[in-house]
């Protein structure tokens, strides 16, 4: 389901991006992924997909996505805000390898989201 649901995300076509995001306005999605937050790689799977990783971080061309998409990374990080950040780190650390100077990475991968 979640291979799916990633690529429905990260697609060019507004409207199957938009459905994707819907998942999260309904309750026991929401209730589900909050349980399954830390297990694994969900959180990483989770932000890999919200932040269009394998888009290449490019927003959509569609503004009513971007919003959705900050709307959805901001409920993901009130299930666990440090988490949240530590997570975001690891994903820019696959993409992009870590840093030499010790900077402050999760910020990288959600911030380059965010700030679309």
């Amino acid at each position: 389901v979640w291979r799916r649901l990633d690529e429905c995300i990260q697609s060019d076509n507004s409207r199957v991006a938009e459905r994707a995001l819907q998942f999260w306005k309904n309750g026991k999605w929401d209730e589900l992924l909050r349980s399954i937050w830390k297990e694994e790689d969900v959180a990483t799977a989770v932000l890999k997909s919200l932040c269009r990783v394998d888009a290449g971080f490019v927003k959509s061309w569609n503004p009513t996505v971007n919003k959705m998409l900050h709307l959805v990374l901001e409920s993901v990080k009130g299930y666990d805000e440090e988490y949240f950040w530590e997570c975001g780190g690891r994903v820019r650390e696959r993409v992009a390898g870590p840093k030499a100077d010790g900077e402050m990475v999760a910020e990288d991968v959600t911030a380059k989201a965010v700030a679309r």
